[in-house]
């Protein structure tokens, strides 16, 4: 067990939380904790321009908040083959260990405005 893994059990632990991002290695994690399994499931294009769009956008580096924008071929790499390489295994993660809970895909930002408007009317 490491340290980032002993606070997303932590996390989880909690009544109500909700974590962004992979972090493959500690997804197991999250899934058997979870009633809710948001996958922003956008198409390759999409995903490539949101990193280049949020580094004009917001520039290049660290701002203090605990984000690091950094596109690096790295970034680049991963984010062109998601679909074909992680995105299989994320699924596949959730599959095994996400039973019971609700899994919503959401392709495009319109379909994401709609799935938070609708959320928002049920938490009202």
């Amino acid at each position: 067990m490491n340290k980032f893994t002993d606070v997303q059990r932590e996390l989880v632990s909690q009544p109500r939380w909700v974590i962004d991002g992979n972090y493959n290695s500690t997804l197991q994690v999250r899934l058997e904790a979870c009633d809710t399994v948001v996958l922003m499931d956008v198409s390759t294009v999409a995903a490539l321009y949101g990193i280049f769009s949020r580094q004009i956008r917001h520039g290049a580096g660290h701002k203090g908040n605990g984000v690091h924008n950094r596109i690096h071929w790295g970034v680049i790499k991963y984010v062109a083959t998601y679909r074909r390489k992680m995105r299989p295994r994320v699924m596949a993660k959730i599959e095994e260990f996400g039973a019971g809970a609700d899994v919503v895909l959401l392709a495009n930002r319109r379909q994401t405005r709609r799935w938070l408007r609708k959320v928002a009317v049920e938490q009202s």
